[in-house]
């Protein structure tokens, strides 16, 4: 592709210096003939100081130019601006050879949009349908603009008809796209679900892989033998409890942390988790480590009303989103619990039969958020076959390099293959170089100039054509990024983009948060005999950013009789 620059430096400084004194001279010499009224042949010098010294007492004399002036200017600035490539805010270049191509938004919306379907809004431009898949992820710091994007992200999805699940930080998305037929997920919200774990075991195999949801991966070595303990635990205690007709996580609790160790050991007999209590100094410890495991993961399900809501049951005939939300004071309590529900989404996506028509957003505000999880990998890898789609938020590479490993955690950035990338920190340098990588890099042809003269002869100009490689964003420049601005790259050869993103007023058209009490507020929660509640469009408005009510007030949050009779009178129209 070739830029539009292509005039010589000292040529282009040659002709502002000429139109600098020339445009002003001409534009006040044709209003002096043209106040005056005289021909090209009447005109002697004579006239023209006659014209100087009127000058001053004519108004059209003096603005004339200044106008001509103005228009030099222009000029130098119209010519500085050809002397860049459209898009690239780096020294501009005659020709692009390969690497990533910088393109003005307008033609990169121009190049993805696909006529005839309905697309994701990322920033404004609409995503190819064939990268959905490919995952995306977000970077940005604290006030960047991240949250912008992503409400307009999430309100394209769902009027899509998209199912998604989202880790909403403070409800804020539910509070302005909840429907009636939404689940929402907090243990402190009264109108959350009720959910155990144990509703999601089908078959003996899920027992290992809940306990892997509940117990995520140690972040090294040693806390990993520490939970591989817990997590046989866990599962030989639940399994029993089970096999019982007593699948309590109040009662799992009490086995697993509170019991004394000779009770336990009556409770397990016949079970795997006999070799806990081999009866060694190394199985004593064992011991004692995974019951300290257990009284961390394990406690905060302890928080979740009782119910029979299911996440597989809900997959494969219910309706709607799953809102997981938490306030910044609830964030680290509710840890485990966002990280095993995300887990029990994403293995059973992974089970699920191949069909890329489904589409189903996991979408994350903040990826450090969670524990490490086993099955986040596969998904990112492996769930494009079965319609997964994952939209994931990351302030810092540290965060993830904490969590995951620094060899693993470039292995999951790896798995997104499309990036938006907000300002940076000015104090996180690591980071910022980390995406300018990302961003990539282009060699393109400059032109080289040398002015020759010899004696005698006149001045000659020579061009010759210089490559060089070079980021096409630098971590300075990431750096330094205003708020609500940054760069979009999908997968593939398309280019890449510079935005400014345009806030949308989206009302809150729900609580974000409704306090639980703890008495018997959950006793609704996923009554028996309620089957999966039949989504209508009507439920979503048209304009999110206007008021729901007729009067114009925040409408009330919909009782679950209310939301079944509207849809009852939807089914009816």
């Amino acid at each position: 592709m070739s830029s539009r620059i292509g005039m010589a430096p000292d040529i282009r400084r040659r002709i502002i210096k000429f139109a600098l004194i020339f445009f002003p001279l001409v534009a006040w010499f044709g209003a002096a003939r043209f106040l005056f009224g005289l021909t090209f042949n009447q005109i002697d010098w004579r006239v023209v100081s006659a014209w100087l010294l009127a000058t001053p007492h004519h108004s059209g004399l003096i603005a004339a130019p200044i106008i001509g002036l103005l228009l030099a200017i222009a000029l130098a600035f119209s010519l500085r601006r050809h002397a860049k490539s459209d898009g690239y805010d780096g020294a501009g270049y005659k020709k692009h050879i390969r690497g990533t191509e910088v393109v003005p938004l307008k033609k990169l919306r121009k190049l993805c949009t696909e006529p005839h379907k309905l697309q994701v809004d990322i920033a404004g431009v609409p995503m190819p349908t064939s990268v959905e898949n490919l995952h995306l992820l977000l970077n940005g710091a604290t006030g960047s603009g991240k949250s912008v994007l992503l409400r307009a992200l999430v309100f394209s999805a769902l009027k899509r008809g998209d199912r998604m699940i989202i880790v909403d930080p403070n409800g804020d998305l539910y509070s302005k796209f909840g429907r009636p037929d939404d689940v929402i997920l907090n243990p402190y919200d009264a109108r959350s679900e009720g959910w155990s774990f144990f509703n999601e075991v089908r078959a003996e195999y899920d027992w290992k892989r809940l306990a892997l949801s509940v117990v995520p991966l140690g972040g090294d070595a040693n806390a990993e033998e520490w939970n591989s303990f817990g997590r046989l635990l866990l599962r030989e205690a639940a399994r029993k409890l089970y096999e019982l007709g007593t699948p309590d996580i109040q009662e799992l609790f009490r086995w697993c942390t509170i019991a004394s160790d000779k009770d336990l050991r009556t409770f397990l007999s016949g079970t795997l988790a006999e070799s806990l209590f081999a009866g060694s100094s190394e199985a004593s410890k064992a011991l004692t480590s995974a019951r300290f495991v257990l009284s961390n993961k394990l406690s905060e399900h302890m928080s979740m009303p009782p119910g029979k809501f299911s996440v597989r049951d809900w997959m494969d005939s219910g309706t709607g989103s799953i809102f997981i939300t938490w306030r910044e004071d609830m964030k680290h309590a509710m840890k485990p619990l966002l990280s095993a529900w995300v887990d029990v989404f994403c293995s059973h996506l992974l089970s699920m039969p191949e069909d890329q028509a489904r589409r189903w957003w996991l979408t994350i505000d903040e990826l450090a958020s969670l524990e490490k999880l086993a099955s986040l990998e596969d998904f990112l890898t492996k769930g494009r076959k079965n319609g997964g789609r994952a939209l994931a938020g990351l302030q810092s590479v540290s965060q993830l390099d904490d969590i995951y490993g620094k060899q693993m955690s470039q292995t999951l950035r790896a798995s997104f293959r499309s990036l938006v990338v907000l300002g940076g920190s000015k104090t996180d340098p690591e980071t910022a170089e980390e995406m300018s990588k990302a961003l990539g890099e282009h060699e393109v042809a400059r032109p080289e100039y040398t002015d020759s003269r010899n004696p005698g002869s006149s001045r000659s100009t020579s061009e010759r054509l210089v490559r060089s490689t070079e980021r096409v964003v630098t971590a300075a420049q990431i750096q330094a990024l205003p708020d609500l601005t940054g760069y979009v790259a999908f997968a593939g050869d398309r280019p890449i983009s510079k935005f400014l993103l345009t806030p949308q007023n989206f009302v809150n058209r729900l609580p974000a948060f409704v306090e639980a009490k703890r008495a018997g507020a959950h006793g609704a929660a996923n009554t028996p005999g309620e089957g999966p509640r039949a989504w209508s469009i009507d439920d979503f408005p048209e304009d999110p950013t206007q008021q729901g009510g007729p009067d114009g007030n925040q409408p009330a949050e919909p009782t679950r009789a209310g939301r079944l009779a509207t849809l009852a009178q939807a089914g009816h129209r």
